[in-house]
């Protein structure tokens, strides 16, 4: 099993948004079982639309205390138990938690064969490079078998993330395995309309009552984008791999 943790600390980078076409990637490509589980009690953007999907086990958990966190590793060893292969943990901004709990999850996902990837999303600010490096150092990457930093491309092109590219933290991370990629934005209409549609993008792209054909366009290349920029790193390749070759005998 594999739980990729979509994190940035903060509020308005985009974490939901990539936790979306994550789950939409596994769901349409990988044909495995996957959950979701959307950590932002307040606004649960992913949950809102995963609930809907058949095949998706959704569940909304707060992780503010050491209560929280221990219910959910619990729920992911049940899900592990259920045969699901992917869960994708969308978490809320500011969950100032993380550290604290970050040893214990790594026991438990030791003791449970688990592995665990990080996708840390970022903006072109300094805060999203020091809540990189408080990642690396004492939370979620720290304790991922896989770990990415995502700049996301509603802030701009690759190459306008200085303070990423130009920081000890960068160095850091990439010396410790770590990698990077760039996706593009989705523009702000298709955004709309997912979030009000009640269904994966990909799925939204094939219905040409819910959205015009430039949306539809539009979805349907950032999907493919962001699926060969993250497939690497999240290790899907090598699953898919695994899969042909069980399949052939």
């Amino acid at each position: 099993m594999k739980v990729i943790f979509v994190d940035g600390g903060k509020g308005g980078v985009g974490k939901s948004t990539i936790a979306l076409a994550i789950t939409d990637i596994l769901y349409h490509d990988a044909r495995d079982k996957i959950a979701v589980v959307d950590a932002d009690t307040r606004n649960p953007d992913v949950a809102r639309i995963t609930q809907a999907v058949d095949g998706i086990d959704t569940m909304i958990a707060s992780l503010r205390t050491q209560d929280d966190w221990a219910a959910l590793l619990g729920e992911i060893e049940r899900l592990a138990g259920d045969g699901v292969e992917y869960c994708v943990l969308s978490l809320a901004a500011g969950e100032n938690s993380v550290q604290q709990k970050a040893p214990t999850a790594a026991a438990v996902f030791r003791a449970l064969a688990i592995e665990a990837i990080t996708v840390h999303v970022m903006n072109r600010g300094v805060d999203s490079v020091a809540i990189a490096r408080e990642s690396l150092e004492s939370g979620l990457a720290s304790i991922s078998d896989r770990f990415v930093a995502v700049m996301n491309g509603y802030f701009g092109a690759a190459e306008a993330f200085c303070r990423w590219r130009d920081s000890q933290t960068r160095r850091r991370w990439q010396e410790r395995g770590g990698l990077e990629v760039w996706v593009p934005e989705l523009y702000y209409q298709c955004v709309d309309a997912v979030s009000h549609s009640q269904r994966l993008p990909s799925d939204l792209a094939t219905d040409p009552a819910a959205i015009n054909t430039v949306g539809r366009i539009q979805i349907i290349e950032w999907i493919d984008a962001i699926r060969s920029r993250l497939a690497a790193p999240l290790g899907l390749l090598e699953d898919q791999e695994q899969q042909e070759a069980a399949a052939n005998g």
